[in-house]
């Protein structure tokens, strides 16, 4: 808005989930000392497999 462009109204909130708790977070997240099985395994039980490891790890190195 601040740069002139256009303005949409945003529906705030998620639609996947009502309950968040940092609690159910460990374990859920790659972690920076992980070895390459161990973020693999992190990533496949989300149903990811190593080409979404690459792309996503990549992104944040560009």
């Amino acid at each position: 808005m601040q740069s002139g462009g256009p303005f949409f109204q945003v529906e705030l909130g998620r639609l996947d989930g009502l309950n968040s708790t940092a609690g159910s977070v460990p374990g859920q997240l790659p972690e920076p000392n992980q070895t390459m099985d161990q973020l693999l395994a992190v990533f496949k039980a989300h149903g990811l497999n190593m080409s979404d490891l690459v792309a996503l790890s990549g992104v944040r190195s560009v």
